[in-house]
């Protein structure tokens, strides 16, 4: 009975994987209120994600098993250097039909924006090539990371405004 009981759990729990659901779309709430975007237009925008992401699935499958074989390798120090160049010239023929796909896929969901929405987009995009220098100004305690309590020059590391005390007078 236990044993028909745990092969009927098995069974179950084996065809609810097999059945499981692409993963959760991502939270877009916020690119949703500064772009102010319509609902129709998050239907449409996550329609090119999913044909995107159907469209690479195979480049990036063939790419991560690639990866696995190459890192195996290496960890096992076998291989010669003929198998292990093929390797890695793989992997980077698979990123970069990767990235020719997602190409295809960009201007597609850059036509469902509005003007305005294309022109606040451009803005999101200039603050993106920003983050190399917002990180090395994390690094340097020029500003704080996101959450954290620092909040510009002027603050010392523990978020205190001003200079700290001195030393107490040697009388």
């Amino acid at each position: 009975m236990t044993y028909r009981l745990m092969l009927l759990t098995l069974a179950g729990g084996a065809s609810l994987l097999a059945q499981r659901p692409s993963p959760p779309m991502p939270p877009v709430d916020v690119i949703k209120t500064y772009l102010n975007l319509t609902d129709s237009q998050i239907q449409a925008l996550q329609q090119v994600q999913q044909q995107e992401s159907q469209s690479v699935r195979a480049a990036a499958q063939k790419m991560r098993q690639s990866q696995e074989t190459l890192q195996n390798m290496l960890d096992a120090r076998n291989g010669d250097a003929v198998t292990l160049g093929n390797l890695l010239l793989d992997i980077q023929a698979q990123q970069s039909s990767i990235a020719k796909n997602r190409a295809i896929f960009a201007p597609q969901a850059a036509n469902i924006l509005t003007p305005d929405q294309k022109t606040k987009l451009q803005a999101l995009v200039a603050a993106q090539q920003l983050e190399p220098a917002i990180q090395q100004a994390i690094g340097l305690l020029l500003i704080a990371p996101e959450g954290g309590r620092f909040r510009g020059p002027e603050a010392s590391f523990f978020g205190r405004r001003g200079p700290r005390p001195g030393p107490p007078p040697n009388n």
